[in-house]
């Protein structure tokens, strides 16, 4: 199910569906219209179907490495405006911690981004951003509102501060501040 956010179209080549549904939610925050492809085939169909702006290309894929598909991928992309981010995973849904061993490493070549844990997907929405000119709705990463306040124009919000009833008369039913029951004032007779 694809839900519609009206924003730029943004297609992820990916097979591991934890991640699939951590990035495409984070971008649909974002206010990015999200597709997703498992195969080569799947990319090149979504390519001709949608209006895609952005291919995200996670090298660990193995048609990633074959020249086939690169030389595809760009005569399809080949005046439509699509632009290619390319990144390794690492510490995140399926992946584990990044390995010292270079033989066990896909990280033979070098990608755009590097996504280590929620950071670096935080950070691959942030790099979206500024690679995509989107329509100022005011929608934003969640992660990206939590860490980057100035984003926001400098504004910062703070709770209003409760006061205590002005008029004295006034009952009240609730519990002070020390815990015990509030006492109605007095009556002279």
């Amino acid at each position: 199910m694809n839900i519609t956010t009206g924003g730029p179209h943004i297609l992820l080549f990916e097979r591991d569906q934890q991640l699939v549904a951590l990035l495409t939610s984070e971008l649909q925050l974002a206010g990015y219209e999200c597709h997703t492809a498992r195969t080569a085939v799947e990319v090149f169909d979504a390519i001709a179907r949608h209006p895609v702006r952005l291919v995200l290309v996670n090298l660990a894929q193995a048609a990633a490495a074959r020249r086939e598909f690169w030389v595809a991928l760009d005569t399809q992309r080949r005046g439509r405006g699509v632009q290619v981010l390319t990144f390794h995973c690492t510490n995140l849904a399926g992946y584990g911690p990044s390995n010292d061993d270079p033989d066990e490493r896909s990280n033979s070549v070098v990608a755009d981004m590097e996504v280590d844990g929620m950071l670096g997907i935080m950070n691959m929405v942030n790099a979206i951003r500024s690679r995509l000119a989107i329509s100022n709705t005011g929608v934003m990463s969640r992660l990206a509102a939590q860490t980057n306040p100035s984003s926001l124009g400098g504004q910062n919000t703070l709770p209003i501060p409760s006061a205590p009833p002005v008029n004295t008369n006034q009952a009240s039913t609730s519990l002070p501040f020390n815990g015990t029951p509030s006492r109605q004032p007095s009556q002279p007779s």
